[in-house]
């Protein structure tokens, strides 16, 4: 059974088109093409996402150093969790997650690409997708909890948290890690 027609040949008197089964064969290859192409498009997206929380880290500890270095002590939350994202676990704290840091040491505090997602990787427990802090103004541990999606690490890794080592990463004072 032909599906397209064309035009009658010239030389040989019959029409030429493609088969149904010729038409299901090509509908597939593309198809399956498009699925891979997704995937790759989905790991990118969470790497950038895992990388752009590496950097915000980076860039809260320079900010928690500065605060410290004009104040004397980090921003105290009495040695209780505060959270980026609202109806977490932690204390939202009305968005001051991490106290007195913004706007001086900070334009504004950042929150996790996937915010308030309540993550595979937590689930049962109650926390979100969420940037944590804790401080006792002498220590700190600042989290990116609950939100790890595509990137692997091991044990060297300057993140490393060996308390929630496939779920978090962490940057800390000697004594605030592994609060």
């Amino acid at each position: 059974m032909k599906i397209f027609k064309s035009s009658t040949s010239i030389h040989s008197g019959e029409t030429s088109g493609f088969t149904l089964i010729e038409l299901l064969i090509v509908v597939s290859i593309i198809s399956m093409f498009a699925s891979i192409s997704m995937v790759s498009v989905r790991q990118g997206a969470a790497h950038a996402r895992d990388n752009e929380r590496r950097q915000t880290l980076k860039q809260l500890q320079v900010s928690l150093e500065l605060y410290r270095d004009q104040n004397g002590a980090y921003p105290s939350t009495g040695d209780a969790w505060y959270s980026s994202e609202q109806g977490d676990i932690g204390d939202y704290n009305s968005g001051a997650w991490i106290p007195n840091l913004s706007p001086v040491y900070l334009s504004s505090l950042p929150r996790d690409p996937k915010g308030g997602f309540s993550a595979t990787l937590c689930q049962g427990w109650g926390w979100k997708s969420a940037y944590l802090y804790r401080s006792n103004g002498t220590d700190y541990d600042l989290l990116s909890h609950c939100s790890m999606e595509g990137t692997t690490w091991g044990s060297s890794d300057p993140f490393y948290d060996l308390n929630r080592s496939t779920w978090g990463w962490e940057v800390c004072t000697p004594g605030g890690c592994g609060w």
